[in-house]
């Protein structure tokens, strides 16, 4: 487990010798039990911690041979990060580290930088950004990673800046126009929701990242009988208020204790991107009946297959002025379908994809692109302003996507 200048991407592999430069927090281990138990105890031991500052100290070697050039760094919130890591991954079943020295008392703070650079000593550097990698070989997979900042889970501050895929709680503060702000899911994808034969009375779903029941009102309206699993409180109250028969879990998915064989469905629209895969798929694996599915799906805000208007050119415009970038790609549904089958655990049987479009008011766009996480309040005031110099309307065209995945035998 390491802290970093920069964040590496969940499932980025490279090779051990290739890491960017970074602090170990934790050394090497192996456990026991279910990774999700090491996920678990490491978000507990992060959450709530502010950006770690540390100060650069003398080079040093490091390694039986003294072969591995590091640089000291000084920092006693690096030291009590530490010491919490370790009281929550010993107590895990099966714990061993593979160096026990370098840990507790015999951890020494240190920069590992990549060869030929180092860091003038005194300077002062803040890493916000936390890492947990699974070794295999000469390989590393990243396998989490964390934002710190000022809220529990290492959600990033709110500010006027662009922001990185790192704060779904940003929908519970709009939690009262959310709902209305996104246009709903095409007619097309909800019906080869339906051709499953999965959607009907009698049977069980659990919607993952249930918002304020877009999806699950149509489980509902099915005769479903459906959990939602919702980590916002504001959102969660609005779910309770508008589906009374749904039973809430106010939870992240990954913290959701859900029951075995307990389900024929499962849901994650526009959702999946803001879970940790390797916790929530062995978890949705659980929890499906044999003869379950998974389903994933979302809305694409902008057709990369359908003409640039002139509205989409001035958002072009203003992304691109951006210095910040989300990492990853949220929207790529063939990265998301990897990502599913490479748990070893689901066999995608089919992806589909929707074309649609939509006319939207300047107030409309607003209030759509208020709800995008990464998307400032003056940038969705700025798109606004585009609508109106354009006439007051402008025909957005839109895309939506759907994974079908099957559970392997167990």
């Amino acid at each position: 487990m390491v802290a970093l200048l920069d964040p590496l991407a969940v499932g980025l592999t490279f090779s051990r010798r290739a890491w960017p430069p970074h602090v170990t927090l934790a050394s090497n281990f192996a456990v026991g039990g279910d990774r999700g138990d090491v996920l678990r105890a490491v978000r507990a031991a992060c959450g709530g911690e502010p950006p770690l500052e540390l100060r650069f100290g003398d080079e040093a070697w490091f390694g039986p041979d003294e072969s591995i050039g590091v640089q000291l760094v000084e920092s006693a919130q690096i030291t009590a990060l530490h010491a919490r890591l370790a009281d929550a991954l010993q107590r895990l079943a099966g714990f061993a580290a593979d160096e026990p020295a370098y840990w507790r008392h015999g951890y020494r703070p240190h920069m590992t930088h990549v060869p030929g650079v180092s860091t003038p000593a005194g300077a002062t550097v803040q890493l916000a950004h936390v890492a947990v990698a699974v070794m295999a070989g000469s390989s590393a997979t990243v396998v989490a990673a964390i934002v710190l900042g000022p809220d529990a889970g290492g959600a990033a501050a709110s500010s006027d800046k662009p922001r990185e895929a790192v704060d779904p709680m940003h929908f519970d503060g709009l939690a009262a126009s959310y709902g209305t702000a996104r246009p709903p899911y095409p007619a097309a994808l909800w019906d080869d929701v339906r051709a499953t034969g999965l959607v009907r009375p009698g049977l069980r779903a659990v919607d993952l990242g249930a918002g304020s029941g877009e999806a699950t009102s149509e489980l509902v309206a099915a005769g479903m009988a459906v959990v939602a699993v919702e980590p916002g409180e504001n959102l969660a109250a609005i779910l309770r208020e508008r589906l009374p028969q749904v039973a809430v879990i106010p939870s992240r998915a990954e913290d959701a204790r859900l029951e075995p064989d307990s389900f024929e469905l499962a849901v994650a629209a526009t959702s999946i991107h803001w879970m940790e895969l390797p916790i929530v798929l062995p978890l949705v694996h659980r929890a499906l009946k044999p003869e379950g599915r998974f389903l994933v799906w979302r809305n694409v805000f902008g057709d990369a297959d359908a003409e640039v208007t002139p509205f989409r050119r001035a958002v072009n415009r203003i992304v691109e002025r951006r210095t910040t970038v989300r990492p990853g790609n949220a929207e790529d549904v063939e990265a998301t379908a990897r990502s599913i089958v490479g748990s070893g655990l689901f066999d995608v049987e089919a992806i589909r994809r929707y074309h649609w479009s939509i006319e939207l008011t300047g107030d409309q766009v607003r209030a759509l692109f208020t709800t995008f996480s990464e998307w400032t309040p003056a940038e969705s005031e700025e798109a606004a302003s585009a609508v109106a110099e354009l006439g007051g309307r402008v025909t957005e065209h839109y895309a939506s996507w759907l994974i079908e995945a099957r559970p392997r035998p167990a």
